[in-house]
């Protein structure tokens, strides 16, 4: 049974994130922005800062476990080619960010050096987040590819920014609202698939039709589960970056990580197929709230739907209302950016 309410208040009250965690982080790029674009080491170099990831593409979600913090990715857009065309070492540029924040009264005892970037650790008013400051030298503008240390690979947030875009607007919308209920299920079930792979699996395999958030779900699960199933179960496959060519998103996948991801897949698909399905609006909220899915965090609000409902449920379960589980993937036609 299609619960469009429910789903809008589930969205609403436990994955979305608030207005107060979106304007906390806002306040501390600006904050973050402000010191280093005035240091003395880092203001000859300055092109820019901006939010990148989950934050950036507007797929953020809360955490299911009260307390846990959140990431918050900041991008440090710099000039660092010398005449000659070489770059400073990873280390040194990041070794001058950590600098430049330490240095400030009001990161003292925050900040923390880390492999690819600066983490500024906050807990204020209870909400604990990071914010990772990735430093990045950016030749073409933050617009272009980007090169991040330690070893100065490519990365292309904002192309895949804009790959996301586009394809959330072919997938009728709902591709975020997909992207952030497959987030929070797999936080929920401890899995460890970085959020990446998690966005890029669900933009390919969410058909351009759906009749509703939970019908999107579901065709988004059946068409993940079917192709984790044509997938080898020992060897992690490959998920490419849509916006630079060349890029495994899923390099640092763990095989024991692939096989858990790919059996929850599996048993989440039934239970939420069964869901959607069912006629009874009681039995189709058990399900959603089944261990498999979100294991008692959604709704139990019964609203007493009606036949309609119980009329498209009951041609989901005979089969007469189905869309192809597997999406057409939207191409790089060199939109997102030159590649190298």
């Amino acid at each position: 049974m299609i619960l469009k309410a429910s789903f809008d208040d589930f969205l609403r009250d436990r994955v979305n994130l608030n207005k107060t965690r979106l304007e906390r982080v806002r306040s501390a790029h600006r904050s973050v922005r402000r010191v280093l674009s005035a240091d003395d080491e880092i203001a000859p170099d300055y092109v820019g800062t901006f939010l990148q990831g989950s934050y950036a593409y507007k797929t953020a979600t809360r955490s299911p476990h009260e307390g846990d913090p959140y990431d918050v990715d900041v991008v440090l857009a710099l000039d660092l080619e010398d005449d000659w065309g070489n770059l400073p070492s990873g280390y040194s540029v990041l070794r001058t960010v950590y600098d430049a924040l330490d240095a400030d009264p009001l990161y003292e005892g925050k900040v923390e050096l880390r492999d690819r970037c600066v983490r500024v650790a906050y807990s204020d008013d209870g909400m604990a987040f990071h914010l990772d400051v990735l430093p990045a030298d950016a030749p073409d503008g933050t617009q272009g590819i980007l090169r991040i240390p330690r070893d100065w690979c490519d990365t292309h947030p904002r192309g895949y920014g804009d790959w996301l875009n586009e394809t959330n607007a072919a997938r009728c919308g709902f591709l975020k609202q997909v992207v952030k209920l497959l987030k929070y299920w797999r936080t929920l079930h401890g899995l460890r698939v970085n959020s990446m792979v998690i966005t890029t699996l669900a933009a390919h395999h969410l058909p351009s039709r759906a009749l509703s958030i939970d019908d999107a779900l579901v065709l988004t699960l059946e068409g993940i589960a079917d192709w984790a199933e044509d997938e080898s179960y020992w060897s992690v496959p490959t998920v490419e970056n849509p916006s630079l060519d060349g890029e495994d998103l899923a390099r640092a996948w763990r095989l024991g990580d692939w096989q858990a991801f790919r059996a929850a897949v599996r048993e989440a698909v039934d239970a939420a197929r069964e869901a959607r399905d069912s006629t009874d609006e009681e039995e189709t909220i058990e399900l959603w709230n089944g261990d498999a899915l979100y294991d008692g965090l959604f709704p139990t609000t019964v609203r007493g739907l009606g036949a309609a409902a119980r009329s498209t449920a009951a041609a989901f379960s005979a089969g007469l209302l189905r869309t192809p589980s597997r999406a057409v993937v939207t191409p790089n036609r060199g939109f997102y950016g030159r590649q190298r």
